[in-house]
């Protein structure tokens, strides 16, 4: 079954139709758009339930060993604890959950969209 087809820009000047076009076939390519890492979807998941513990929240992040280790830096940074952090349970309870999150969600987006740069060119 074909997916409908979705016109995403709306171009009044003809000269940069084919920018639009070319825009138009990349987000509709399933095979170029990048996904959203697994980890990161489970950790938004974790933040919305009121039953996750602490040690929820590491066994998924240390899945991931950017995230991982971008949480170690930030907690490790001045403006948290200005000493090096050297477990994931540490970071969480200096960081929070929340600020985990917005790591993670960084740290993702940054790695799909390398990718999906390197796809395009």
């Amino acid at each position: 079954m074909r997916k409908e087809q979705v016109n995403y820009l709306q171009v009044s000047d003809p000269s940069r139709q084919w920018v639009a076009d070319r825009l138009t076939t990349l987000l509709n390519d399933e095979s170029i758009v990048p996904s959203f890492p697994d980890v990161a979807i489970r950790l938004c998941s974790l933040v919305q339930n009121d039953s996750t513990t602490m040690a929820d929240f590491a066994k998924v992040i240390m899945l991931d060993t950017a995230l991982a280790a971008r949480c170690l830096q930030v907690a490790s940074s001045i403006g948290f604890a200005a000493r090096q952090i050297d477990s994931i349970d540490q970071a969480l309870m200096l960081i929070g959950i929340q600020q985990v999150r917005r790591i993670a969600l960084a740290v993702a987006t940054v790695g799909a969209f390398s990718e999906f740069k390197a796809k395009v060119d």
